[in-house]
């Protein structure tokens, strides 16, 4: 965090640097500073790079509708393919969230690549649905993955709370293991 103050205080128009500062401040809960406002008509990846932070910071806050109304504009106006896929992931997380089972099962029919973060997402979807074969095919795919800990850890806690396989437990109260779930998949959202 403080490589990348650095970084922005020697070149203060370096979008990439600025951008990194901000979003890896987000994550840090400490104050990103000025950021450009919300873009109304992304055009350039710099446009899109902000609009990702902006929505970021919307579902930190909880601010789901607005959030969602961010994601569907990056979705809609991007055309940078690995970032019209991070949209889409947002998108679907953001379903998720607010329990739009039915648009985030559309979302993951209209996906082409899939990510870690997408069999995470995705085995939690199965999950809330009851459809535990499709999520237990999910998981499987995610456990490839169990090295990177942003992915493992939300599975294992998913897998509890469902019971869908036999990963590690927590043994944490059911609120606090939904909580840890949030939190997790946010991280790995957002990190990974």
């Amino acid at each position: 965090w403080q490589e990348y103050a650095k970084i922005v205080e020697k070149f203060p128009l370096n979008q990439y640097a600025r951008h990194g500062f901000a979003y890896v401040s987000l994550i840090l809960n400490q104050p990103f500073g000025d950021v450009p406002p919300v873009p109304v008509s992304p055009r350039s990846t710099d446009d899109f790079y902000w609009l990702q932070f902006h929505i970021s910071r919307l579902m930190r806050e909880t601010n789901w509708a607005e959030a969602l109304r961010l994601a569907e504009l990056g979705v809609a106006s991007c055309n940078f393919y690995t970032l019209k896929l991070l949209f889409k992931r947002l998108r679907k997380y953001i379903r998720l969230q607010i329990r739009e089972f039915d648009a985030a099962i559309a979302d993951l029919g209209a996906a082409h690549e899939q990510s870690p973060v997408d069999y995470l997402l995705n085995t939690h979807l199965f999950a809330e649905l009851n459809r535990k074969e499709e999520a237990l095919q999910e998981l499987k795919r995610a456990v490839q993955y169990r090295e990177m800990k942003l992915i493992y850890e939300p599975l294992c806690l998913i897998s509890e709370k469902y019971s869908i396989n036999g990963l590690p437990k927590s043994n944490l109260p059911p609120d606090e293991l939904t909580r840890q779930i949030e939190q997790k998949e946010y991280r790995a959202l957002v990190l990974a």
